[in-house]
């Protein structure tokens, strides 16, 4: 208990010191619902709910669907960041601390915002497969199947069973009903990824290794989602997620040039940039572990010491004898600027 405190405190530090533009890295997120839908209806989609999302009376209905089905509550977005950046196991004070931080960044509104947008989506995506299901559509079929559904289930989970299903309301009563709403928190699940045990090594989930496994989980989920059900195709993918990774770089540098600080960095090249963004867009899954390893020594760092996480850099600047970086780097806003 008392290395699990110390490591709690340590973890809630780094958050400060690392994560303070992790709302803008997001921007992704904006971009996975539409690789989950499979298709171009993917953009169709996501159009419509966000232009939804625009107007309030439409935002209301939205976010009243997506908390009734439990895909955006308080406690599910809080559990969400808590997956997603490895606070799961923190002591009760800092998690609530690192809890506080997210939401002053916004992250915790970002992700309830996409959360809510895909699940809006989800219900477009299987109400739609359903009916051309019905006529006989084979992918729309296999689509409904991933999901644990057919277009049976659909029609008789809402409350006027026959009818065309888009605009009608969930009954969550029925078997049925439960049925789409689990395969709706499925799809939210796979678009705005939440990482679980199952998507990680097991000796990532043992408390001990907080700190090595920090801000690891969301590489290994991404990798182990694009696996299931081979879900999305290279050109959806590239085409939905650079623009968005792009978008995020370029957002941070202006914020960083806005505040005094050099918002360039050294341009490496075309390909470099590309390959930067494919890693920013979450695509190389773990792999992107190992870019940061080969790519440590260009910032004065250990790649080993790159692998074993934020807290071990720290250690090893402290080791470098660096006073003015280490106190910079444990610094939160001033070190990410």
């Amino acid at each position: 208990p008392k290395w699990n405190k110390i490591q709690s405190y340590i973890a809630a530090l780094q958050f400060a010191t690392t994560l303070l533009f992790a709302t803008v890295a997001s921007l992704t997120d904006a971009g996975n619902p539409i690789i989950r839908a499979k298709d171009m209806n993917g953009f169709k989609s996501a159009m419509k709910a966000w232009r939804g999302y625009i107007s309030k009376q439409s935002r209301e209905e939205q976010v009243a669907f997506a908390e009734r089905i439990g895909a955006a509550g308080r406690a599910a977005i809080q559990e969400a960041l808590a997956q997603s950046y490895g606070s799961e196991y923190m002591d009760a004070g800092a998690r609530k601390w690192s809890d506080k931080y997210f939401t002053a960044i916004g992250l915790e509104s970002w992700t309830r915002m996409t959360r809510v947008i895909s699940a809006n989506m989800a219900q477009d995506f299987i109400t739609k497969h359903a009916d051309e299901a019905m006529k006989g559509n084979n992918r729309s079929i296999r689509y409904l199947e991933e999901l644990g559904l057919t277009p049976e289930d659909v029609f008789k989970a809402y409350d006027n069973p026959g009818a065309k299903t888009t605009g009608e309301i969930l009954d969550l009563t029925t078997p049925e009903g439960q049925k789409v709403q689990e395969a709706i928190l499925s799809f939210v699940d796979e678009s705005i990824i939440r990482p679980n045990a199952a998507q990680r090594p097991v000796w990532a989930s043992d408390p001990h290794y907080m700190l090595i496994w920090q801000l690891k989980s969301f590489f290994y989920s991404f990798g182990q989602v694009d696996k299931v059900g081979s879900m999305m195709s290279a050109g959806l993918m590239f085409g939905a997620l650079m623009p968005l990774a792009a978008l995020a770089l370029q957002t941070r540098e202006v914020i960083k040039g806005a505040v005094g600080k050099s918002g360039g960095e050294e341009d490496e090249g075309i390909l470099a940039y590309l390959f930067d963004l494919v890693d920013r867009a979450g695509i190389l899954g773990p792999l992107s572990i190992i870019k940061a390893m080969y790519e440590a020594p260009n910032y004065g760092r250990s790649a080993t010491v790159s692998l074993l996480g934020p807290t071990a850099g720290t250690v090893e600047q402290f080791f470098n004898g660096d006073t003015q970086d280490l106190v910079k780097r444990l610094t939160p806003i001033y070190s990410q600027l």
